[in-house]
C-alpha cells in the first residue's frame, strides 16, 4: 500500500471516530432524560400513594389497591366476616355413623384480626425507589398478595370441640350385672368406645385455618380474562380428618368380678300414672351404680335436678307439709325405697332426712322413710364394706325393687330392729267465731299427732355386733284448727268508733 492510501485511511478513521463521538454526546441525555422523568413521576406517585394503599394489594380476591385505610379497613370487615361465615366439616375417623359435623367458623373460635391484616395491607408494597423505578420502566401491574391474621380462642375451640365429639362419639358400654329369667344373675362385658381426642384435633384445626388463609405464592400471569386477581383460597367450605382415641367404660368385668351374691333387696308398689312415671324415670338414672369401698351414694347427684327437660313430670310432692303439685313428685318413694335396701346390705347412712309426716310410700314403715329435694335434702349412704357394691333397680308394672350386690360374708348379719313409737293425741285450737251460726263447726285445718320413733340397724360378725346405727324420727303434730259458731254480743253488733286520726311525729331534721 502506498504512503498516499496510508494516509487516506487514517483520515477515514478518525472522521468515524468523531462521529462515534458525536453520537454519544447526542445520545447521552435520553436515558439521563428518561430517568429524571421516571424520577419525577415516582416522586409525583409517592406523594399521592403515601395516603392509600399501594398498587397491586389484594387479600385474596379482595382488591385493596389505591383505597384509603377506612375504606379499606370497611371491606377487610365485611371479607373478615364473611370469612368467619366458613363452613367446617368435621369428620371423625374410625366412627362409621354420624361422624360427621357441619359447623361455623365461628362457633369454633377462628377469626381475622382486621387491624393487624390492615396494617399488613399498608406496608405491603412500600418498596424502595430503585425497585419502583424498575417497575415503572418495565410498565408491569405490580402484584402484592397479603394474609389475614388469624385468630383462634383456644378455650372456646376446646368447648366446642368437645361438644362435637360427644354427638360424633360411640360411647362405652360399663360391664353389668344381669339378671337372670330363672333367678340368679351373670356379668356381662364391657364393651370399649371411641371419641374424638379434643387436644389433637385443635391443633388441626388451628393449622388448617391458618393454611385456610394463607394465599398460594404468586404465579406469572396473576390475572384472569377480565383482569381480576385470582390468587388465594375461593372456597367456602372446608373439611377435617379429625382424629379419635378409645374411651374405656368406667365399670370393667374385673371391677365387678368379686361380685358373687346379692347382699339385700327391697320392694314397694305403686300406682302407675304421672307418679308412677317419675318413679320410673328416677330408678333407671339409678340402675347400674358402682360404689367403690369408702364410695358414698348421692341421691341427688346421681338423679339429677327434677325438671321437665330430664324427662320428670308434674305430680303431688309435699311442700311445707302439705300435698301440692309439682315436678318430680313421687320419686321420694324412689329414695325411701333405696334406703332400706342400703339399711338391709349393712351400708352405712351418711344423710338422711324423713318427711314432716309419716308417709307410707307403697309400704314403708314410719321412721324408714327418706325424703330428699334436690338442691335442699339429700340421701346419701356409704360403702362400708371392703369390696365393690352394685346396685341394680327395676320399676315396672307398679313394682319397685332396688338389689344390691357384692361379695358375701357368710359370719356377717344385718338386722333392722324397730325401738319406742310414741304417738300424742291430736292438738284441738278452737276459734269461736260469730259470722258462724250458734253451734256451726267448721274444721279449718286437719291435725296430726306428734309422732316419735326410732330403728336401730345392727350388724354383726361371728354373733358380735360391729355397729349400732340410730335411726331417730321426729314427726311434729299439727293441731287440729276449728271454728264454731257463737251468738254475736250487743257490743260485738254496734258498729266500732273510729279513732281520732293521728299525724305522726315528723322525724328531727338531721344536724
Amino acid at each position: 500500500m502506498s504512503r498516499s492510501d496510508r494516509h487516506l485511511l487514517q483520515r477515514i478513521s478518525a472522521w468515524r471516530q468523531e462521529k462515534g463521538l458525536l453520537r454519544l454526546f447526542v445520545l447521552l441525555p435520553l436515558p439521563l432524560l428518561a430517568i429524571g422523568s421516571s424520577l419525577l413521576l415516582l416522586y409525583s406517585h409517592h406523594l399521592h400513594s403515601e395516603d392509600v394503599i399501594a398498587s397491586g394489594v389484594h387479600l385474596f380476591t379482595l382488591d385493596l389497591s389505591g383505597k384509603t385505610p377506612e375504606a379499606a379497613r370497611g371491606e377487610i370487615l365485611q371479607w373478615a366476616q364473611d370469612r368467619a361465615a366458613t363452613l367446617l366439616t368435621l369428620h371423625a375417623q374410625g366412627i362409621a355413623n354420624h361422624s360427621s359435623v357441619s359447623i361455623r367458623a365461628r362457633t369454633l373460635g377462628l377469626g381475622i384480626d382486621v387491624d393487624s391484616t390492615l396494617q399488613t395491607a399498608e406496608d405491603a408494597g412500600r418498596t424502595g425507589w430503585l425497585s419502583k423505578i424498575v417497575s415503572l420502566i418495565r410498565s408491569s401491574k405490580p402484584d402484592y398478595p397479603i394474609a389475614p391474621t388469624v385468630t383462634v380462642d383456644q378455650k372456646q375451640l376446646h368447648e366446642a370441640l368437645t361438644h362435637v365429639a360427644h354427638l360424633t362419639q360411640v360411647p362405652p358400654i360399663n360391664a353389668r350385672i344381669v339378671l337372670l329369667p330363672k333367678g340368679g344373675f351373670g356379668l356381662k362385658h364391657e364393651v370399649s368406645g371411641r371419641a374424638i381426642d379434643v387436644d389433637a384435633a385443635a391443633s388441626i384445626v388451628t393449622r388448617a385455618w391458618q393454611q385456610f388463609n394463607t394465599p398460594p405464592a404468586p404465579s406469572t400471569d396473576t390475572t384472569d380474562r377480565d383482569g381480576a386477581a385470582t390468587t388465594g383460597n375461593l372456597e367456602d367450605r372446608l373439611e377435617l380428618n379429625l382424629p379419635t382415641q378409645v374411651i374405656q367404660p368406667r365399670i370393667t368385668y374385673n371391677i365387678l368380678h368379686t361380685i358373687d351374691s346379692k347382699l339385700s333387696s327391697y320392694s314397694t308398689w305403686y300406682a302407675e300414672g304421672k307418679r308412677g312415671h317419675n318413679i320410673e324415670v328416677a330408678t333407671e338414672k339409678i340402675d347400674g351404680t358402682l360404689l367403690l369401698p369408702g364410695q358414698i351414694f348421692s341421691f341427688n347427684n346421681t338423679v339429677g335436678p327434677r325438671v321437665l327437660a330430664s324427662g320428670f313430670e308434674v305430680a303431688p310432692v309435699i311442700i311445707h307439709g302439705q300435698l301440692q303439685p309439682g315436678v318430680g313428685g313421687g320419686i321420694c318413694q324412689v329414695s325411701g325405697t333405696l334406703y332400706n335396701a342400703a339399711l338391709k346390705a349393712g351400708l352405712k347412712t351418711v344423710l338422711r332426712n324423713h318427711h314432716s309426716f309419716p308417709v307410707s310410700d307403697g309400704g314403708i314403715p314410719t321412721g324408714r322413710d327418706a325424703t330428699v329435694a334436690y338442691g335442699e335434702l339429700d340421701m346419701r349412704f356409704q360403702n362400708s364394706l371392703p369390696y365393690p357394691v352394685y346396685i341394680v333397680g327395676r320399676a315396672h308394672g307398679g313394682l319397685l325393687t332396688f338389689d344390691i350386690f357384692g361379695h358375701a360374708d357368710p359370719d356377717r348379719t344385718v338386722q333392722l330392729v324397730r325401738g319406742r313409737l310414741h304417738e300424742g293425741d291430736v292438738p284441738v285450737e278452737i276459734i269461736h267465731d260469730p259470722n258462724l251460726p250458734p253451734g256451726r263447726r267448721v274444721v279449718e285445718q286437719k291435725g296430726r299427732p306428734d309422732v316419735r320413733t326410732v330403728w336401730y340397724q345392727i350388724v354383726r360378725v361371728n354373733g358380735k355386733v360391729v355397729s349400732r346405727d340410730v335411726i331417730p324420727s321426729h314427726y311434729e303434730g299439727q293441731p287440729e284448727i276449728v271454728r264454731i259458731g257463737v251468738k254475736a254480743s250487743p257490743a260485738a253488733r254496734q258498729p266500732k268508733a273510729h279513732p281520732p286520726t293521728v299525724q305522726p311525729a315528723q322525724p328531727p331534721a338531721p344536724g
